[in-house]
């Protein structure tokens, strides 16, 4: 939102007050366990879910079941499940991924919860910013 053609107050973002707009975590799978979960924006919005999993678990044989595309892979000690593909107008919505026994429903307003009580306002600009991308997006999306 940075251009000459915008003012200041239309490039102001309001933050968003995600309080009870948490996850939702059920089941489980022997093995493995929930840590937490990334907000990526690179060149695309991704979840990026953390999971520890014991080494007796056969990885290969682990399914995962969820609409937009996934990605499981080693990252340090824990495993990254890398959720893409999500269009723009259902971010702020819960997507849900299925690990195993394991069903995690995560949105950017997820996030948003976790990290509204901290100190990183850029942080929290953004994911305020998305937000309402989003909110935007879907009503267009139902037009």
């Amino acid at each position: 939102n940075d251009t000459e053609y915008m003012t200041d107050d239309e490039k102001a973002v309001s933050l968003i007050d995600f309080t009870g707009a948490g996850y939702t975590l059920e089941g489980e799978e022997a093995g493995v366990k929930y840590y937490g979960t990334a907000l990526s924006l690179e060149s695309e919005l991704a979840f990026k879910h953390y999971f520890i999993i014991d080494e007796s678990v056969n990885i290969d044989e682990l399914e995962i079941d969820c609409k937009y595309e996934t990605k499981l892979k080693k990252n340090g000690n824990l495993y990254e499940l890398k959720i893409s593909g999500i269009p723009a107008h259902q971010v702020a919505t819960d997507v849900e991924v299925k690990l195993g026994g394991i069903t995690l429903k995560y949105s950017v307003a997820s996030y948003g919860a976790i990290i509204q009580n901290g100190n990183d306002t850029a942080l929290k600009t953004v994911v305020s910013a998305l937000a309402a991308y989003s909110f935007e997006a879907a009503s267009y999306a139902l037009k």
